[in-house]
C-alpha cells in the first residue's frame, strides 16, 4: 500500500510523492533546501524570486515520475531504477549552498584550485550528503550499490568524480570507462558494472541530467518554476513533450577526438559507433524543444545573468569570502577545510549553511580593540549598500559572439591600469583594489543540443534531425560573451560615470577584439523565434561598430 503524500506546487498542481520519497523528504538534510532560494540575489531586481531549492527539488521529482511512467508504456524498467531515477531527481540539488550556485565561487575564491578537477561544486557536496541519507533508502541489502547508482543518475553517467582509488593499467587514475576487448585489468569490477549500466540503459541517465543533449527535467522544472515567479513568458510545455517520448535503440556516433581525451585512452578499434538505448522524441515536436532551448536563453538573459543581479551576487560573494577568511582566522574550526575534506561526517557544519548566514553576519558585534573589528565592519557595510542600493558602479560593458579563449580577468585589470591618459578624477575609482571584472556566456546549454538528441517518426523510425529539421540554425555554436567591469566605489555622479566608461571601454573592447573568436559565432545564432529581437542585435551590433570607430579617431 503506497503510504506516500500529495504536495500542492505552485506550478505543478498536486504533486503524489511515493514513500521512499517521502522518508527523504522528512530529514533535516532535505529540509534544509527551505532556506536556500533558486536564484540567489535575483530578488533584489524581482521580487517574486523567492522561490526555493524545496520546492524545486520536488518538482523535479514529480516531473521523474511523469516521464518513467510514460517511458513504461513501450520499454520495461525495474522497480530499483525506477526508484533510483525518481530519489535522483529529488537530491540532485542536495549539495547546493548559501546564494545556490555562487557559494561555489565563495569556496574556489577562498580556497584557489590549481585545476578544475580541485574545483569545488554542488554537486560534489551531494554525493556527501547522499552518503549520510542511504539509510533511508528503500534498497535493502543492494543499498550501497543503489546509492551509488542514484549519483550517476544526477550527474548524467559515471565519472571519477567520486573519489574511487581504482588505476588503469598505466598507473594513471581513471577517467570515463569505454567497453572494449583490450579492457585494463586494473579497472575495478565495481566501475565496471556501473558503465556496464550506463551502457546498457543510456536512457536511465537522460532523465535527470542528461550529459548528451541537455534535454531533461531539471530544466523543465526550473524554466516554469523561474518564470512564474519572475513573470517572464515561458512557451514550453513539457507536458506535450513527455507524451511523445519513447525508449528506442540508437547509434550513437562516436567521435575519435572526443575519445582521445578520453582519461583513459583505451583504443576501441574500428568502431565508429555503438549500440545504445535512449530517450527519443517524436520529429513533430522539435519545435517545442526549440522553445525550452529559447526558454532557457532568455530566462539567462533576463534573470540569471541580468547586470544588477550579477552584481548584487558579487557583493554578497565577496561579503561571504571576507567572513570564511575572518573564520579561518578566529575559529578553531574552519567551515570551508571541513566541508573540503570529502568525508560525510564532515558536513555538519555546511549542512547548517543557508541564505540566513547574510542575516547572521549583519549582526556580528565585537569591540572596536578587538581584530576582527575592521573585517567584521567592512562586510557589514557591503551588506548594508545592497540594501540601500550603492551598488558596485558599472564602468564599462562590452559584449561579443562566442570567443575561443579564456576572458583573464587579471589582464583586463592590467591593462585598464596601465592605460595612459587617465584623468585625475577617474584615480579614486579606477584602483587595483577597487576594479571588479565580470565575465559571463550566454548559450543554449550544449554545444548544439537538437544535434545530440534523437527523434523518431511516426512509424518509429529513429533519426538525427537533419540542418533543415532543426528549428534552431545553429553555425558552430550559439553563444554571446559579456565582461562587465565595475568600480566597488558608489558613483552617484551620473556624468562622472559616463567620462570613466569612455576611458574604460575601450581597452576592454581591444582586448576582447584581440581574442580568437569561434568561427562562424560573431552573434546568437538566427532562431525562427523573435525577428524583432534579431532586428535590435543587428542595431546593437551597427552602434557597436559606429562607436568603435569613434573611438579608434579620438585616439
Amino acid at each position: 500500500m503506497n503510504t506516500g503524500k500529495v504536495f500542492q506546487d505552485e506550478v505543478h498542481g498536486p504533486m503524489s510523492m511515493p514513500d521512499y520519497c517521502c522518508k527523504v523528504i522528512d530529514t533535516p538534510e532535505f529540509q534544509r533546501l527551505r532556506s536556500i532560494k533558486q536564484l540567489g540575489g535575483a530578488e533584489y531586481v524581482y521580487p517574486g524570486a523567492t522561490h526555493t531549492r524545496f520546492s524545486h527539488s520536488l518538482g523535479v521529482c514529480h516531473l521523474a515520475l511523469l516521464v518513467v511512467e510514460e517511458l513504461k508504456k513501450n520499454y520495461p524498467i525495474d522497480e530499483d531504477d525506477e526508484k533510483c531515477v525518481v530519489l535522483a531527481g529529488l537530491c540532485h540539488d542536495l549539495g547546493h549552498g548559501p546564494l545556490s550556485h555562487k557559494f561555489e565561487d565563495v569556496v574556489n575564491e577562498v580556497r584557489k584550485p590549481t585545476t578544475d578537477a580541485d574545483k569545488w561544486t554542488h554537486e560534489k557536496a551531494s554525493v556527501l550528503i547522499l552518503e549520510r541519507l542511504k539509510d533511508k533508502f528503500d534498497f535493502g541489502e543492494s543499498k550501497e550499490k543503489m546509492t551509488m547508482r542514484i549519483r550517476d543518475f544526477i550527474m548524467g553517467k559515471p565519472e571519477k568524480v567520486y573519489g574511487h582509488s581504482d588505476k588503469c593499467g598505466n598507473g594513471e587514475k581513471c577517467g570515463d570507462y569505454i567497453r572494449s576487448e583490450n579492457m585494463t585489468k586494473g579497472v575495478s569490477k565495481g566501475l565496471r558494472d556501473r558503465w556496464d549500466h550506463y551502457e546498457k540503459k543510456r536512457f536511465l541517465y537522460q532523465i535527470i541530467s542528461n550529459s548528451d543533449s541537455g534535454i531533461d527535467v531539471d530544466k523543465w522544472d526550473y524554466l516554469r518554476r523561474d518564470c512564474n515567479n519572475l513573470g517572464l513568458t515561458n512557451d514550453f510545455n513539457h507536458n506535450r513533450v513527455i507524451s511523445y517520448m519513447q525508449v528506442l535503440p540508437c547509434k550513437r556516433k562516436i567521435v575519435p577526438d572526443e575519445v582521445e581525451k578520453e582519461k583513459c585512452k583505451r583504443k576501441i578499434g574500428s568502431q565508429s559507433s555503438i549500440d545504445t538505448t535512449e530517450v527519443c522524441f517524436r520529429t513533430k515536436i522539435a519545435k517545442d524543444i526549440a522553445k525550452m532551448l529559447n526558454s532557457r536563453w532568455n530566462n539567462h538573459e533576463q534573470a540569471c545573468k541580468h547586470r544588477v543581479v550579477m552584481v548584487i551576487e558579487r557583493m554578497f560573494t565577496d561579503v561571504l569570502v571576507m567572513y570564511f577568511r575572518y573564520n579561518e582566522r578566529f575559529s578553531k574550526h574552519p567551515i570551508i577545510d571541513d566541508i573540503l575534506k570529502d568525508r560525510p561526517e564532515d558536513m555538519e557544519d555546511y549542512l547548517q549553511m543557508t541564505d540566513h548566514i547574510l542575516n547572521d553576519i549583519a549582526k556580528l558585534a565585537v569591540e572596536k580593540q578587538d581584530p576582527a573589528y575592521k573585517a567584521i565592519e567592512e562586510m557589514q557595510d557591503i551588506l548594508n549598500h545592497i540594501k540601500i542600493r550603492k551598488l558596485y558602479t558599472l564602468i564599462g560593458s562590452v559584449t561579443k559572439g562566442n570567443l575561443s579563449e579564456k576572458v583573464d580577468v587579471e589582464e583586463i585589470k592590467k591593462q585598464i591600469l596601465e592605460k595612459r591618459g587617465m584623468k585625475e578624477e577617474y584615480k579614486k575609482y579606477i584602483k587595483k583594489d577597487n576594479l571588479v571584472v565580470i565575465t559571463h556566456r550566454l548559450d543554449y546549454g550544449k554545444k548544439e543540443p537538437l544535434a545530440e538528441a534523437f527523434f523518431f517518426e511516426k512509424d518509429g523510425t529513429v533519426k538525427l534531425l537533419s540542418e533543415d529539421e532543426k528549428p534552431i540554425n545553429f553555425k558552430e555554436t550559439a553563444q554571446s560573451h559579456s565582461i562587465h567591469v565595475y568600480s566597488k566605489e558608489y558613483i552617484a555622479d551620473d556624468t562622472l560615470v559616463e567620462g570613466i566608461k569612455k576611458f574604460v571601454e575601450p581597452t576592454v573592447r581591444r582586448y576582447v577584439e584581440n581574442l580568437t573568436p569561434a568561427a562562424g559565432t560573431e552573434r546568437r545564432a538566427s532562431t525562427s523565434f523573435g525577428p524583432a529581437k534579431r532586428k535590435l542585435e543587428m542595431a546593437i551590433d551597427t552602434a557597436c561598430a559606429k562607436r568603435k570607430k569613434e573611438d579608434e579617431t579620438n585616439q
